[in-house]
Parts: C-alpha cells; sequence; structure tokens
C-alpha cells in the first residue's frame, strides 16, 4: 500500500511520540486508549462514528472512504490492479465491480464501426440514390 507524504508524517510523529514497547520491532500507530496495544475493531468502528458525527459527517463509514479511494483512482485512469493493491483485494473484479464506475465517456467505439464501413460506405455514395437501402424511387410526376 502507497501513503500519501502528509500520513507518513503522521506517522513518523506517532512512532516518536510512542511510549517505547516491550517488543522492539512492535508499533502500534493507533494503541487503545486506555490500556494500550491493539484496539478492539467494534470500539474503533464506534470512535469513528463518534468522530465523523463531531466533525459534521453524521452516517459517514470508513467505507466510504475506501470507495472514494478507489473512485479517486478510477477517475486518475488508474488500473483496477493499482486500485485492487491499494486497497488490499487479491481479485481485480471486486474492485472493479465495487469501487470503479462504468465509464460513460468515448469508448472509442465510434471510431472502430466508423473504420469498419468507411469501405461500404464508399461503395454506396457510388449507387444511384434509387438503388441505397432505405431509399425509394420518386414516384410518376414527383421530382
Amino acid at each position: 500500500m502507497e501513503l500519501t507524504s502528509w500520513a507518513i508524517a503522521m506517522f513518523r510523529r506517532r512512532h516518536q511520540a510512542a511510549k517505547p514497547s516491550t517488543d522492539a520491532e512492535t508499533f502500534v500507530a493507533f494503541p487503545a486508549p486506555v490500556a494500550g496495544g491493539l484496539r478492539d475493531p467494534d470500539n474503533t468502528l464506534q470512535m469513528m462514528r463518534e468522530s465523523f458525527r463531531a466533525a459534521g459527517f453524521d452516517g459517514l463509514t470508513s467505507h466510504q472512504f475506501r470507495k472514494t479511494v478507489g473512485t479517486l483512482m478510477d477517475g486518475a485512469g488508474l488500473s483496477a490492479r493499482a486500485a485492487a493493491d491499494q486497497l488490499g483485494h487479491s481479485k481485480t473484479s471486486l474492485t472493479a465491480d465495487v469501487y470503479m464506475g462504468r465509464k460513460k465517456r468515448a469508448t472509442g467505439a465510434a471510431a472502430v464501426l466508423e473504420k469498419l464501413l468507411e469501405g461500404p460506405r464508399a461503395e454506396l455514395a457510388k449507387l444511384p440514390s434509387s438503388r441505397r437501402v432505405g431509399t425509394r424511387p420518386a414516384a410518376h410526376g414527383q421530382s
């Protein structure tokens, strides 16, 4: 997973401010507030909801942040593989289906189909209008 420069700086500050651990290899970036160590996932989610609410974002979830990351990566033209790696998905199909939008911009299909019909269109243009598909010969007395 790639981290932004501001996230790396925040983790470095937290690491420097952390209480020394009995295990020199262990560093918990967001320790449990009372006991230290690892947080309980349920308590963490509750604290996140309370923080979002206090910031004026009642109802916001951590999943919406993940969705935003996937959407921003998609909008920047990054591949589903890159987004899957960042989001921790083993299958790009999950990332593409859930986190990336359907492209509603030009797909290139029109240009491909135009080339497909270049030859037939040129031949069609050579035919008299009465022999073209979808046209009717003029009735007698009409021009």
